[in-house]
Order: structure tokens, then C-alpha cells, then sequence
């Protein structure tokens, strides 16, 4: 049986609970080298289990750092449950530290082990899914009185605003529906709650909270997908969710999921919300736009505002599963520059643009060039997936 790790498949048998000598493992000295490398005792944390596993295939390197990623991203809690949702003994909210990969041959990693540390948080009996907005005011220069909202996936239920100070917990009234690419997504307003700062909580199935969430993509300069044939007695496999059998093959996708800021891309880098699409091809920076057709089930190219500005240069700040954010550097041709920080939200087609702090107000040409795809919005929601125990919210 195949498990979910948020996105990333894993098989069966992943999660060992930590016993005996199992307290203790062997982890290669950095990262991808061989079984001869030297070796050191890492100590598991109480009530840490070791996540452990192998992937193979062409594409095995890829999914190997994928997984690499996610332990080290800044996302604090994922779900790791099995795809049809039938295990509620290891389902579950986890963290992750402290991954190990190791190649099956030091010359080829076409078969590769990980070897890391997770330690169970809860479950959906025990815990809401939340999303803490923490909305900050900030110097929007397409602002002009906006609601602030925020998406989320219309499998959700129990969708309440709930006040972490005081206690107080209202209803959160869906907006409007729209229709992504992997998922229907319901809107809220973040200013419908009487209390500030409102915290947004809902149940959700641990194993499709993952189609609506904010990704980031590295291409690799390839296509979407690979095929790879499959022969007797041959394993073939994927850590992303997304691959099919097509004919005697397997169709895997290609494209690199990024969870890390500092991620040293291929290809060209994609930004998506599950509506919105902002391609960039690296290391040569343009910027393209693409919203998601609900109707032909595609992108559809976004044409920007006639401008003689370009993107020149982005910078990744944060990526989240609520939210993705990045600093963008523009030119114009004549020597002038100008930076603005995007943020992109789960399930909405448009891009907060703001002022950096040591910015100044962006020139008009650049205000024109971005309007197409700019959000009114005055303030900016800056938090991300996290959980909460229930015994907090229903009192």
C-alpha cells in the first residue's frame, strides 16, 4: 500500500516506531553517498519514529531530494497517511527533521534510501487544521480596499474563525467557490470575525489536503512527464503523487517539487496556487502568467499591460502550503530598477504585490505592467498551515 507524506508517495512500512536498536541509526556523513561511507550514531528525540524508505527508478534522484526538501522546509506539520485513508493507527499530523539519503551504488542513483526522524502531533480526532492569518498591514500600491481572503479546499469541513487569545469561535462564511486545477477551493474573508487575527480551523482528509496547497516547481528543462517502460522482475516508482500507467509504462512527472528557499533550479521555476501560474525561466528571468480554465481544464496565457518593464531577477522568501512568497527585481531598458515583493495565496488567481521596506513607491510602468494580475487587497495574510488541539476550540 502507498502512503502519503503531504504530496510525496512512500511505500508501506515507512514508519518503524523506535525500539532497541533501532534507537540509533546509521546515517551516511552528508547527503547522497555511498554505503562506504563513514558513518555516526544520530539519536532519535522521545517519541520520534524513524521514516524510512526507498525510491527507484530514472527519476529516483529527483523524488530523493524532493523528500530531502520537505524534512528541511519550514513547513512545521504535514499529514503522512495512507493513500485511501484506511490506516488511522499510523494516520496522522507529523514533523520532520533530519532526513539521510544514500545511493544504492556510489555511481548510480537510480535506487536510493532515506532515513529520517518523525514525530507524530495528532490526528484529525484530536486536532483542526488551522491556518493562523497574522494579517500585517503593508504598502500595497494596487490597494484600494480589497477584502483580504483566503482559500481553502472545499473537501474542508467544520470551517470555523476561531480567537487563540480569548477563546471565541464563530462561523466562517464561504464567499465564493471557484475551480482549481487539482481541487474545488472555497474563499473567505479574514475580516468577516469580530476578533483580530483570526485563526481559520477545519477538518480535512489527510490524504487530499495536498491537492490545493501552494507549490513551487523547478522544470529541469524537461517535459511535464516522463515514461518509463516496465519489464519483468523491474521496480519502477515515484514519490510525487501524480503518476499514471500508461500502456505497458509508467507516465512519472518530471518536474521537481521545491520546499526549500535556497533551491539551485535546472529549469524553469513555477509558482503556482492551483489557479494562478507564474512561470520563470532561470537563469535568464522573464515572467509569464498563467490562470487556470475551469472549462478547457488548462493554463491559459494572461497578457500583461504594455510596459517597457521586465523581470530581471526573484529571490524565494517563504514557501508554505497557504502561501508562497518572493522578492522580484524589474528593469525597464534605460538603467532604472525596481524591486517588489508577491505573495501568492492558496486558491486565488491573482498576486499581492507590496512595497519592500527599503523601496520606494513603484514607477507607473510597472504599476501597469502588473495590474492584470494584482490584488486590492491592504493587508497581507502571512500565515501558514499548523494544527490545533480540538479540546482548545470545542469548550
Amino acid at each position: 500500500m502507498t502512503r502519503l507524506l503531504h504530496s510525496l508517495a512512500l511505500p508501506d512500512g515507512s514508519l518503524d516506531k523506535p525500539r532497541g536498536n533501532q534507537r540509533r541509526r546509521l546515517a551516511a556523513q552528508g547527503l547522497l553517498q555511498s554505503d562506504t561511507g563513514d558513518v555516526e550514531g544520530i539519536s532519535l528525540e522521545p517519541g520520534e519514529q524513524q521514516l524510512r524508505g526507498a525510491v527507484a527508478g530514472a527519476l529516483a534522484g529527483v523524488k530523493a531530494q524532493e523528500i530531502e526538501q520537505l524534512f528541511a522546509s519550514g513547513i512545521e506539520v504535514v499529514p503522512y497517511a495512507a493513500v485511501d485513508g484506511t490506516d488511522p493507527q499510523r494516520d496522522g499530523y507529523y514533523t520532520l527533521r533530519d532526513v539521510e539519503l544514500r545511493r544504492g551504488t556510489p555511481v548510480d542513483d537510480r535506487a536510493q534510501t532515506f532515513d529520517g526522524a518523525a514525530k507524530k502531533v495528532g490526528t484529525p480526532d484530536s486536532h483542526y487544521r488551522a491556518v493562523r492569518t497574522n494579517a500585517t498591514g503593508a504598502t500595497n500600491p494596487f490597494a484600494s480596499g480589497g477584502p483580504s481572503e483566503i482559500g481553502l479546499s472545499a473537501r474542508a469541513d467544520r470551517v470555523q474563525w476561531f480567537d487563540d487569545v480569548a477563546g471565541t469561535v464563530e462561523d466562517a462564511t464561504v464567499q465564493r467557490t471557484v475551480v482549481g486545477e487539482h481541487d474545488d477551493l472555497h474563499v473567505f474573508d479574514i475580516d468577516e470575525p469580530s476578533f483580530d487575527d483570526p485563526v481559520l480551523v477545519y477538518r480535512i482528509g489527510l490524504n487530499v489536503e495536498w491537492r490545493s496547497d501552494c507549490r513551487v516547481y523547478d522544470t529541469r528543462g524537461e517535459g511535464r512527464y516522463y515514461e518509463e517502460q516496465q519489464t519483468d522482475g523491474a521496480t519502477v516508482g515515484s514519490s510525487t503523487v501524480g503518476s499514471a500507467t500508461v500502456g505497458g509504462g509508467l507516465r512519472i512527472p518530471q518536474r521537481q517539487r521545491v520546499s526549500v528557499t535556497d533551491h539551485q533550479y535546472r529549469g524553469a521555476m513555477h509558482l503556482e496556487t492551483d489557479r494562478l501560474r507564474l512561470e520563470i525561466p532561470q537563469p535568464d528571468a522573464s515572467l509569464a502568467v498563467y490562470r487556470w480554465d475551469a472549462d478547457d481544464r488548462l493554463y491559459s496565457p494572461v497578457q500583461l499591460g504594455p510596459s517597457s518593464w521586465r523581470l530581471d531577477e526573484v529571490d524565494i522568501l517563504h514557501i508554505g502550503l497557504a502561501r508562497i512568497k518572493a522578492q522580484l527585481g524589474f528593469v525597464d531598458g534605460t538603467g532604472s530598477s525596481h524591486r517588489l515583493n508577491a505573495t501568492l495565496q492558496r486558491g486565488l488567481d491573482d498576486v499581492l504585490w507590496t512595497v519592500p521596506a527599503n523601496e520606494s513607491s513603484p514607477p507607473s510602468g510597472l504599476t501597469d505592467r502588473l495590474g492584470p494580475i494584482a490584488r486590492e487587497d491592504a493587508s497581507v495574510v502571512v500565515g501558514d498551515g499548523d494544527v490545533i488541539k480540538r479540546e482548545d476550540v470545542d469548550r
